[in-house]
Protein backbone atom coordinates (compact mmCIF):
# COMPACT_ATOMS: atom_id res chain seq x y z
CA UNK A 1 0.00 0.00 0.00
CA UNK A 2 0.36 1.13 0.94
CA UNK A 3 -0.23 -2.48 -1.06
CA UNK A 4 -1.87 -2.52 2.22
CA UNK A 5 -5.16 -0.36 1.66
CA UNK A 6 -6.50 0.20 -1.92
CA UNK A 7 -10.29 1.35 -2.21
CA UNK A 8 -10.91 2.53 -5.71
CA UNK A 9 -14.46 3.11 -4.98
CA UNK A 10 -14.02 5.94 -3.34
CA UNK A 11 -10.36 7.19 -4.52
CA UNK A 12 -9.93 10.51 -5.92
CA UNK A 13 -6.81 11.14 -7.58
CA UNK A 14 -6.26 15.88 -8.29
CA UNK A 15 -5.33 16.79 -11.65
CA UNK A 16 -2.99 19.76 -9.98
CA UNK A 17 0.01 19.54 -12.09
CA UNK A 18 3.60 21.30 -11.29
CA UNK A 19 4.75 24.26 -11.72
CA UNK A 20 7.09 25.97 -14.05
CA UNK A 21 10.52 26.29 -12.70
CA UNK A 22 10.12 23.46 -10.13
CA UNK A 23 13.18 21.58 -10.86
CA UNK A 24 13.31 17.38 -9.69
CA UNK A 25 15.39 14.94 -10.10
CA UNK A 26 14.53 14.12 -13.64
CA UNK A 27 15.98 10.74 -13.63
CA UNK A 28 13.36 9.18 -11.71
CA UNK A 29 10.39 11.00 -13.27
CA UNK A 30 8.25 9.35 -16.07
CA UNK A 31 6.08 11.34 -17.87
CA UNK A 32 2.56 11.22 -18.96
CA UNK A 33 3.17 11.25 -22.49
CA UNK A 34 5.82 8.57 -22.00
CA UNK A 35 2.91 6.35 -19.93
CA UNK A 36 0.52 6.90 -22.48
CA UNK A 37 3.14 5.58 -25.13
CA UNK A 38 3.68 2.23 -23.05
CA UNK A 39 -0.23 2.11 -23.14
CA UNK A 40 -1.91 3.59 -19.27
CA UNK A 41 -4.96 5.86 -19.62
CA UNK A 42 -3.48 8.20 -17.37
CA UNK A 43 -6.61 9.67 -16.65
CA UNK A 44 -8.04 6.93 -14.91
CA UNK A 45 -4.84 5.20 -13.67
CA UNK A 46 -4.47 4.96 -10.10
CA UNK A 47 -1.22 3.78 -8.43
CA UNK A 48 -1.47 1.19 -5.85
CA UNK A 49 1.42 0.33 -4.40
CA UNK A 50 5.00 -1.02 -4.69
CA UNK A 51 5.56 -4.59 -5.61
CA UNK A 52 7.41 -6.46 -2.33
CA UNK A 53 10.63 -6.03 -3.82
CA UNK A 54 10.18 -2.00 -4.60
CA UNK A 55 11.59 -2.94 -7.95
CA UNK A 56 7.68 -2.03 -9.98
CA UNK A 57 5.03 -0.11 -9.50
CA UNK A 58 1.10 -1.91 -9.42
CA UNK A 59 -2.37 0.17 -10.83
CA UNK A 60 -5.43 -0.05 -11.89
CA UNK A 61 -7.30 1.73 -15.08
CA UNK A 62 -10.11 1.58 -17.35
CA UNK A 63 -9.31 -0.34 -20.74
CA UNK A 64 -10.68 1.22 -23.77
CA UNK A 65 -14.24 1.39 -25.55
CA UNK A 66 -13.00 -2.44 -27.39
CA UNK A 67 -12.25 -3.51 -23.88
CA UNK A 68 -15.59 -2.46 -22.16
CA UNK A 69 -17.59 -3.88 -25.05
CA UNK A 70 -16.36 -7.41 -24.25
CA UNK A 71 -17.11 -7.40 -20.38
CA UNK A 72 -13.18 -6.40 -19.62
CA UNK A 73 -13.59 -3.16 -18.02
CA UNK A 74 -10.30 -2.69 -16.22
CA UNK A 75 -6.94 -3.69 -16.61
CA UNK A 76 -4.24 -4.32 -14.09
CA UNK A 77 -0.93 -2.48 -14.91
CA UNK A 78 2.65 -3.64 -13.57
CA UNK A 79 5.09 -0.89 -14.17
CA UNK A 80 8.65 -2.32 -13.83
CA UNK A 81 11.15 0.29 -12.65
CA UNK A 82 14.92 0.33 -13.82
CA UNK A 83 17.92 0.95 -11.40
CA UNK A 84 17.34 5.03 -11.46
CA UNK A 85 13.63 4.33 -10.87
CA UNK A 86 11.92 5.77 -14.36
CA UNK A 87 9.59 3.39 -16.04
CA UNK A 88 10.82 1.32 -18.49
CA UNK A 89 8.31 -1.55 -19.07
CA UNK A 90 4.45 -2.32 -18.70
CA UNK A 91 2.88 -5.34 -18.68
CA UNK A 92 -1.07 -5.36 -18.25
CA UNK A 93 -3.75 -7.60 -17.71
CA UNK A 94 -7.48 -7.51 -18.94
CA UNK A 95 -9.72 -8.03 -16.13
CA UNK A 96 -13.54 -8.57 -16.03
CA UNK A 97 -15.00 -6.91 -13.03
CA UNK A 98 -18.12 -5.08 -12.64
CA UNK A 99 -16.06 -2.49 -10.24
CA UNK A 100 -12.35 -2.88 -8.66
CA UNK A 101 -12.91 -2.43 -4.52
CA UNK A 102 -9.39 -3.51 -3.44
CA UNK A 103 -6.14 -5.39 -4.34
CA UNK A 104 -3.29 -6.73 -2.95
CA UNK A 105 -0.19 -8.62 -3.48
CA UNK A 106 0.02 -12.19 -2.37
CA UNK A 107 2.91 -12.96 0.13
CA UNK A 108 5.04 -14.13 -2.25
CA UNK A 109 4.93 -11.21 -4.76
CA UNK A 110 3.69 -13.55 -8.04
CA UNK A 111 0.09 -13.26 -7.63
CA UNK A 112 -2.37 -10.87 -6.79
CA UNK A 113 -5.71 -10.99 -4.75
CA UNK A 114 -8.20 -8.45 -5.34
CA UNK A 115 -12.37 -8.45 -4.64
CA UNK A 116 -15.36 -6.78 -6.55
CA UNK A 117 -19.37 -7.35 -5.56
CA UNK A 118 -19.14 -5.31 -2.46
CA UNK A 119 -16.62 -8.02 -1.01
CA UNK A 120 -18.52 -10.64 -1.78
CA UNK A 121 -15.73 -12.24 -5.07
CA UNK A 122 -12.37 -12.92 -4.31
CA UNK A 123 -10.05 -13.42 -7.21
CA UNK A 124 -6.49 -13.76 -8.10
CA UNK A 125 -4.20 -12.89 -11.07
CA UNK A 126 -1.15 -14.90 -11.44
CA UNK A 127 1.37 -12.66 -12.70
CA UNK A 128 3.24 -15.21 -14.74
CA UNK A 129 0.51 -16.90 -16.64
CA UNK A 130 -2.06 -13.82 -16.69
CA UNK A 131 -4.61 -16.63 -15.51
CA UNK A 132 -7.76 -15.45 -13.30
CA UNK A 133 -9.03 -17.32 -10.72
CA UNK A 134 -11.88 -17.46 -8.40
CA UNK A 135 -11.12 -17.70 -4.84
CA UNK A 136 -14.14 -16.96 -3.30
CA UNK A 137 -17.98 -16.10 -5.12
CA UNK A 138 -21.48 -15.77 -3.07
CA UNK A 139 -23.78 -17.73 -4.35
CA UNK A 140 -26.85 -18.58 -1.99
CA UNK A 141 -27.14 -21.97 -0.22
CA UNK A 142 -23.09 -22.65 -0.03
CA UNK A 143 -21.41 -20.80 3.04
CA UNK A 144 -18.67 -18.15 2.69
CA UNK A 145 -16.49 -14.82 3.89
CA UNK A 146 -17.35 -11.59 2.74
CA UNK A 147 -14.72 -8.54 2.72
CA UNK A 148 -15.97 -5.84 5.07
CA UNK A 149 -14.93 -3.58 5.52
CA UNK A 150 -12.79 -3.61 2.28
CA UNK A 151 -9.58 -3.83 3.84
CA UNK A 152 -6.64 -6.64 2.88
CA UNK A 153 -2.95 -6.36 4.15
CA UNK A 154 -0.11 -8.15 3.67
CA UNK A 155 1.28 -8.94 7.70
CA UNK A 156 4.21 -11.02 8.61
CA UNK A 157 3.76 -13.24 5.55
CA UNK A 158 -0.04 -13.53 5.62
CA UNK A 159 -2.44 -11.86 4.02
CA UNK A 160 -5.07 -10.53 6.83
CA UNK A 161 -8.75 -9.63 6.05
CA UNK A 162 -11.55 -8.24 7.83
CA UNK A 163 -15.26 -9.14 7.27
CA UNK A 164 -17.60 -11.42 8.35
CA UNK A 165 -18.77 -15.18 7.80
CA UNK A 166 -21.88 -16.19 6.41
CA UNK A 167 -24.13 -19.53 6.34
CA UNK A 168 -26.25 -21.29 3.73
CA UNK A 169 -28.97 -19.16 4.44
CA UNK A 170 -26.86 -15.93 4.20
CA UNK A 171 -27.37 -15.27 7.86
CA UNK A 172 -23.74 -13.28 8.80
CA UNK A 173 -21.98 -14.29 11.98
CA UNK A 174 -20.24 -11.07 14.16
CA UNK A 175 -17.12 -9.40 12.32
CA UNK A 176 -14.02 -11.18 12.38
CA UNK A 177 -10.21 -10.71 11.68
CA UNK A 178 -9.50 -14.04 9.24
CA UNK A 179 -6.25 -15.05 7.09
CA UNK A 180 -6.68 -15.53 3.19
CA UNK A 181 -4.51 -18.31 1.91
CA UNK A 182 -4.74 -17.18 -1.70
CA UNK A 183 -3.65 -21.39 -2.79
CA UNK A 184 -7.31 -22.48 -1.48
CA UNK A 185 -10.78 -21.65 -3.19
CA UNK A 186 -14.39 -21.51 -0.90
CA UNK A 187 -14.80 -20.50 2.63
CA UNK A 188 -11.84 -23.26 3.28
CA UNK A 189 -9.35 -20.18 2.10
CA UNK A 190 -10.19 -17.66 5.15
CA UNK A 191 -9.35 -18.85 8.46
CA UNK A 192 -10.99 -17.12 11.73
CA UNK A 193 -8.06 -15.66 13.73
CA UNK A 194 -10.83 -14.06 15.98
CA UNK A 195 -14.17 -11.75 16.18
CA UNK A 196 -13.90 -8.37 16.52
CA UNK A 197 -17.38 -7.30 16.75
CA UNK A 198 -17.60 -6.66 20.55
CA UNK A 199 -14.73 -4.95 21.06
CA UNK A 200 -15.89 -2.46 18.20
CA UNK A 201 -18.66 -1.98 19.41
CA UNK A 202 -17.03 -1.11 23.24
CA UNK A 203 -15.05 1.13 21.29
CA UNK A 204 -18.30 3.03 19.59
CA UNK A 205 -19.96 3.64 22.49
CA UNK A 206 -20.33 7.51 23.01
CA UNK A 207 -18.44 7.91 19.69
CA UNK A 208 -19.22 10.97 17.63
CA UNK A 209 -16.27 9.92 14.91
CA UNK A 210 -15.31 6.02 15.26
CA UNK A 211 -11.90 5.10 13.19
CA UNK A 212 -10.02 1.73 13.30
CA UNK A 213 -6.77 -0.09 11.72
CA UNK A 214 -7.08 -3.76 12.12
CA UNK A 215 -4.33 -5.03 9.46
CA UNK A 216 -2.89 -7.52 11.98
CA UNK A 217 -3.24 -10.64 13.24
CA UNK A 218 -2.24 -9.51 17.56
CA UNK A 219 -3.36 -5.83 17.67
CA UNK A 220 -6.16 -3.28 16.74
CA UNK A 221 -6.29 0.49 16.80
CA UNK A 222 -9.19 2.12 17.77
CA UNK A 223 -9.69 5.89 18.03
CA UNK A 224 -12.99 7.95 19.76
CA UNK A 225 -14.09 10.87 19.66
CA UNK A 226 -16.31 12.55 22.38
CA UNK A 227 -17.02 16.15 22.37
CA UNK A 228 -13.38 18.05 22.11
CA UNK A 229 -11.20 14.82 23.14
CA UNK A 230 -9.96 12.45 21.61
CA UNK A 231 -8.93 9.43 22.45
CA UNK A 232 -6.66 6.67 21.01
CA UNK A 233 -7.28 3.03 21.76
CA UNK A 234 -5.13 -0.42 21.20
CA UNK A 235 -6.89 -4.07 21.79
CA UNK A 236 -5.23 -7.23 21.79
CA UNK A 237 -7.27 -9.49 19.10
CA UNK A 238 -8.97 -11.94 20.64
CA UNK A 239 -8.62 -10.77 23.92
CA UNK A 240 -12.36 -11.83 25.58
CA UNK A 241 -12.21 -9.06 28.34
CA UNK A 242 -12.55 -6.63 25.93
CA UNK A 243 -10.13 -4.63 28.08
CA UNK A 244 -8.93 -1.88 25.51
CA UNK A 245 -6.01 -0.24 26.46
CA UNK A 246 -6.28 3.77 26.21
CA UNK A 247 -2.07 4.63 25.01
CA UNK A 248 -2.89 8.92 24.08
CA UNK A 249 -5.01 11.37 24.04
CA UNK A 250 -5.84 14.90 22.10
CA UNK A 251 -8.12 16.91 20.75
CA UNK A 252 -8.59 15.82 16.98
CA UNK A 253 -7.23 13.02 15.53
CA UNK A 254 -5.56 14.11 11.83
CA UNK A 255 -5.04 10.84 10.50
CA UNK A 256 -3.26 7.25 10.83
CA UNK A 257 -1.78 4.21 9.61
CA UNK A 258 -0.87 1.09 10.79
CA UNK A 259 1.13 -1.71 9.80
CA UNK A 260 3.63 -4.21 11.47
CA UNK A 261 1.73 -3.53 15.28
CA UNK A 262 2.58 -0.18 14.94
CA UNK A 263 0.32 2.67 14.77
CA UNK A 264 1.64 6.03 12.75
CA UNK A 265 -1.26 9.05 13.99
CA UNK A 266 -0.65 12.68 13.74
CA UNK A 267 -3.15 14.41 16.24
CA UNK A 268 -4.47 18.30 17.35
CA UNK A 269 -3.24 19.07 20.97
CA UNK A 270 -4.08 22.51 20.85
CA UNK A 271 -5.05 25.45 19.03
CA UNK A 272 -1.93 25.42 16.32
CA UNK A 273 -0.27 22.40 18.07
CA UNK A 274 0.52 19.03 16.58
CA UNK A 275 2.16 16.30 17.33
CA UNK A 276 3.20 13.17 15.06
CA UNK A 277 3.84 10.16 17.07
CA UNK A 278 4.95 6.58 16.15
CA UNK A 279 3.39 3.39 18.89
CA UNK A 280 4.47 0.22 18.99
CA UNK A 281 1.85 -2.11 20.19
CA UNK A 282 3.84 -5.03 20.86
CA UNK A 283 6.42 -2.66 23.15
CA UNK A 284 3.70 -0.49 24.47
CA UNK A 285 6.03 2.41 23.93
CA UNK A 286 4.83 5.97 22.15
CA UNK A 287 7.64 7.57 20.11
CA UNK A 288 7.57 11.69 19.01
CA UNK A 289 8.53 12.20 15.33
CA UNK A 290 7.83 15.64 15.81
CA UNK A 291 6.08 17.85 18.41
CA UNK A 292 4.20 21.26 18.78
CA UNK A 293 3.94 21.96 14.90
CA UNK A 294 2.17 24.43 13.65
CA UNK A 295 0.84 22.28 10.45
CA UNK A 296 -0.46 18.49 11.03
CA UNK A 297 1.58 15.93 9.14
CA UNK A 298 -0.66 14.38 6.46
CA UNK A 299 -0.38 11.28 4.09
CA UNK A 300 0.74 8.94 6.64
CA UNK A 301 3.10 5.89 5.49
CA UNK A 302 4.64 3.32 7.47
CA UNK A 303 7.20 0.60 5.59
CA UNK A 304 5.94 -3.03 5.83
CA UNK A 305 8.31 -3.30 8.94
CA UNK A 306 6.77 -0.44 10.21
CA UNK A 307 10.10 0.91 10.75
CA UNK A 308 9.95 3.53 8.14
CA UNK A 309 7.58 6.36 8.27
CA UNK A 310 6.67 8.78 5.41
CA UNK A 311 4.86 12.26 5.42
CA UNK A 312 3.45 15.77 4.12
CA UNK A 313 2.48 18.98 5.26
CA UNK A 314 0.09 20.62 2.48
CA UNK A 315 0.34 24.31 1.77
CA UNK A 316 -3.03 26.11 1.02
CA UNK A 317 -0.92 29.11 -0.35
CA UNK A 318 0.73 27.21 -3.26
CA UNK A 319 -1.44 24.01 -3.17
CA UNK A 320 2.06 21.86 -2.60
CA UNK A 321 2.85 19.13 -0.82
CA UNK A 322 6.35 19.00 1.05
CA UNK A 323 7.58 15.16 2.21
CA UNK A 324 9.48 13.70 4.94
CA UNK A 325 10.59 10.70 6.44
CA UNK A 326 11.65 9.23 9.69
CA UNK A 327 14.04 5.99 10.47
CA UNK A 328 13.99 4.07 13.95
CA UNK A 329 17.64 3.14 12.92
CA UNK A 330 18.18 6.89 12.72
CA UNK A 331 16.35 7.48 15.80
CA UNK A 332 13.35 8.71 14.33
CA UNK A 333 14.86 12.17 13.21
CA UNK A 334 12.96 13.53 10.54
CA UNK A 335 14.41 14.21 6.98
CA UNK A 336 13.75 15.81 3.59
CA UNK A 337 13.29 13.49 1.01
CA UNK A 338 16.66 14.02 -1.30
CA UNK A 339 15.93 15.64 -4.47
CA UNK A 340 12.43 15.88 -3.54
CA UNK A 341 11.40 19.75 -3.93
CA UNK A 342 7.55 20.71 -3.51
CA UNK A 343 4.77 19.04 -5.48
CA UNK A 344 1.50 18.97 -6.65
CA UNK A 345 -0.79 17.11 -4.69
CA UNK A 346 -1.23 13.35 -6.27
CA UNK A 347 -0.89 9.49 -4.93
CA UNK A 348 1.85 8.99 -3.02
CA UNK A 349 3.26 5.69 -1.78
CA UNK A 350 6.32 4.07 0.40
CA UNK A 351 7.46 0.66 -0.54
CA UNK A 352 7.57 -1.93 1.31
CA UNK A 353 11.12 -1.69 2.77
CA UNK A 354 10.75 1.76 3.04
CA UNK A 355 13.59 2.68 0.65
CA UNK A 356 11.69 3.90 -1.99
CA UNK A 357 8.62 6.51 -2.33
CA UNK A 358 6.92 7.64 -5.84
CA UNK A 359 4.12 10.37 -6.16
CA UNK A 360 1.55 9.90 -9.32
CA UNK A 361 -0.60 12.78 -10.48
CA UNK A 362 -1.48 14.06 -14.18
CA UNK A 363 2.15 15.38 -14.87
CA UNK A 364 3.61 11.40 -14.87
CA UNK A 365 5.33 9.16 -11.85
CA UNK A 366 8.41 10.08 -9.84
CA UNK A 367 9.91 8.06 -7.72
CA UNK A 368 12.49 8.74 -5.35
CA UNK A 369 15.24 6.71 -3.08
CA UNK A 370 14.37 7.38 0.58
CA UNK A 371 17.85 8.54 1.99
Amino acid sequence: MRFKHFLLATACLATFTLGAGVAQADSAFTTSAQLKKQGIDTETFYPACFSPDGRSIMGVYQGDSEDIAKGEKYRIAILSLDDKGRVNTVRSYKVSVPHFEQITYTPDGKALVFTSRSGATFQKLDLMSGQVSTIMEHKFGTPGFRCYPLVMTLYQGQIVVQGYYYDEQDYAGRNAVATLDPTKTGVEAFTKVAEVQKAQNKARQGANFYHEDITSTKNAFFVETTGDKVDYYNWKIGDETLSLKTFDQGQEDMGMWGFNDRLLYSVKRGERDYDLVVYDANADKKTDLATETAKPYRNLFLSADGTTAMFSTFSQDNQRWRTHYAREGEGWIVKPIKGYNELSRGVQRISADGERMFIYNQSGLRVFDVE
